[in-house]
């Protein structure tokens, strides 16, 4: 049987504080461009919020600099 040549990465726990930072974070971007919480442009930016919280950004504005287009 050949080795297994998967990584599995450990992800960080996000507690409740996490969770609501990035919500915050979310709800401005989405306030700052006319979207719905609910639409799919912010389930995508919520995406993206949960993959560099993941990366190891942790910090509000730094995340909200994050998602934001160039």
């Amino acid at each position: 049987m050949a080795a297994s040549t998967k990584i599995d990465w450990a992800k960080p726990v996000m507690d409740v504080r996490d969770l609501e930072m990035m919500r915050g974070v979310l709800a401005e971007y989405c306030a700052e461009h006319g979207l719905a919480l609910e639409s799919l442009e912010a389930t995508r930016k919520g995406r993206e919020l949960v993959d560099w919280f993941e990366f190891g950004i942790r910090r509000a504005d730094e995340l909200a600099m994050m998602i934001r287009p160039l």
